[in-house]
């Protein structure tokens, strides 16, 4: 009776009864026992235990479980639970005299995330659909295609083994239907299995077949027309695999999903060995547009910070909203990253070993090759002012910015996301802050002052332990005083997010674009 006890979350809905009543006709006599009564009385199943519904059903608390699983749940307490929860959600409207609209309803169902997850991060995506919702899976292609997901449909059935043979690795099958007794489950769905497929069934009926044969089930509601419900979960399906899609800052070309298309690397002259840099310019290749220079974090490279790149995408999201500012991008390896080591060398290892140097290379490298950046940017051409030019970094990137800031007098304005403030601050390094070599790797005193009146803005989590909150909040406060000395209070800014952990976050790039807008205008 524990559950009973438990507050139903709002938010999880998996319209159980829905998929129960959907899958009855194919369910076997003893499993078909249990589901009409856990339909005939709902409420007496969130309570009873699988023992106690089973000895209700007379029958064996086995078949309980294959009931379960035959409905496409992972268990008995998963039904107890989700059909709790199904009540919550659905108290909220009838409190209130009135029902959602389809997609509204599909946006809560406990399947959602999972649906939009896999269809985001899919190497390709079949839509199949039966012939009378061809319309539906025409629109989710296009929809999907247009958040850069890789969608094909088809309304074929005898088509769909062979172009499920043809499926890359890790890709995904949307099925799409009033009533999966249309949907042909013979060949195609073995095909997409062998191929690696995630299968994925959105329906208003399901079997007891389909559902142990699906990975993903998401139950769309009954409404008054087919096709009217069909379109609620494609609406519901773009809206949550947008949402998955860390899009953030101004709406324009720029996707973290897509490659940009005017984007070249190029070797930047330094005192000692060139400098490789990525520059993503925007299509009119104006020198009057400002130029960010942007710092990845710790154990990452520059290519994984670029749109439609291989790593996570937090870089990618950040440096795809600065392009959409309407900023050129131009992106270094820190150092001790990338092709700034040996392949075979561990980043952490090297920047330990600096740290015992009386004069390190690595710790302040970004402080001292500021200027040799600053000058490769202005011979590019990107920028004919030193001063349109802005530094932006995440994590240790962020400190990298700062850095640079330091080095340069010219760099005019800086955006720290999440940053780490001082190298010895980091997890990987904490114990080192007395070594010979720390100090390079912190803001000095004597550097305050030259960073004054720049703007500089840091962007922290609340629950961020590995650059936390109270390390920018001290940094801001090491700051402070220069500032304020130059009337220029309004130019030091430390923004702290709620419920943001060491993640990203779209109101990371909504503050850096503000900040930029104001202080360095695309």
């Amino acid at each position: 009776m524990s559950l009973l006890r438990q507050a139903p979350l709002r938010g999880t809905r998996s319209a159980a009864l829905q998929r129960i009543r959907a899958a009855l006709p194919t369910l076997t006599p003893a499993e078909q026992r249990v589901a009409e009564r856990i339909l005939a009385n709902p409420g007496e199943a969130i309570a009873l235990s699988i023992g106690e519904m089973a000895q209700a059903c007379g029958v064996a608390q086995p078949t309980v479980s294959r009931f379960a699983r035959s409905v496409g749940f992972d268990g008995y307490p998963a039904v107890r639970l989700d059909i709790a929860h199904d009540f919550a959600n659905d108290s909220e409207p009838a409190a209130t005299g009135h029902r959602s609209d389809p997609a509204a309803q599909i946006a809560l169902d406990a399947a959602i995330p999972a649906v939009a997850t896999a269809l985001r991060t899919a190497a390709a995506v079949e839509i199949w659909t039966t012939p009378d919702l061809a319309f539906a899976g025409e629109l989710l292609e296009t929809s999907l295609r247009e958040l850069s997901v890789p969608a094909s449909t088809s309304a074929i059935p005898s088509h769909w083994p062979r172009r499920a043979a043809g499926l890359p690795p890790q890709s995904a099958v949307l099925l799409l239907s009033s009533d999966a007794e249309h949907i042909a489950w013979s060949q195609a769905p073995a095909a997409a299995r062998a191929a690696g497929a995630t299968l994925i069934s959105v329906t208003q009926r399901s079997t007891r077949t389909q559902n142990r044969q699906v990975d993903i089930l998401l139950t769309i509601p009954e409404t008054d027309t087919v096709e009217g419900a069909a379109l609620a979960a494609v609406e519901a399906v773009t809206a949550a695999v947008r949402e998955a899609s860390l899009f953030a800052g101004p709406p324009g070309p720029a996707s973290p999903w897509r490659g940009w298309p005017n984007q070249r690397e190029v070797m930047i002259p330094t005192p000692g060995d060139p400098l490789p840099v990525v520059v993503l310019q925007q299509a009119d290749e104006s020198p009057d547009r400002g130029v960010c220079i942007f710092f990845n974090g710790m154990g990452t490279t520059k290519e994984e910070a670029l749109p439609g790149g291989n790593g996570d995408r937090i870089a990618p999201s950040i440096v795809a909203g600065l392009l959409n500012c309407g900023y050129h991008v131009v992106v270094v390896d820190n150092p001790a990253h990338g092709v700034r080591k040996r392949v075979w060398e561990d980043t952490t290892e090297l920047l330990t070993a600096d740290f015992a140097r009386d004069q390190p290379v690595l710790l302040g490298q970004s402080r001292e090759l500021a200027t040799a950046l600053v000058d490769g940017v202005l011979a590019l051409g990107l920028t004919a002012d030193a001063g349109r030019i802005a530094v932006v970094g995440q994590s240790w990137g962020g400190l990298q910015s700062i850095l640079s800031m330091c080095g340069d007098q010219r760099i005019a304005c800086g955006v720290m996301i999440m940053p780490v403030c001082d190298a010895s601050n980091l997890g990987s390094f904490q114990g080192l802050a007395d070594e010979p070599g720390a100090a390079a790797g912190r803001v000095g005193p004597d550097e305050v002052a030259i960073l004054a009146p720049r703007p500089v803005l840091l962007v922290s989590g609340a629950d961020d332990e590995i650059a936390t909150d109270a390390d920018a909040a001290a940094f801001a406060r090491d700051l402070a005083g220069a500032y304020s000395r130059r009337k220029a209070k309004t130019k030091l800014q430390h923004v702290t997010l709620e419920g943001v952990g060491h993640v990203f976050d779209a109101r990371q790039v909504d503050h850096a674009a503000h900040w930029l807008a104001t202080h360095l205008p695309a």
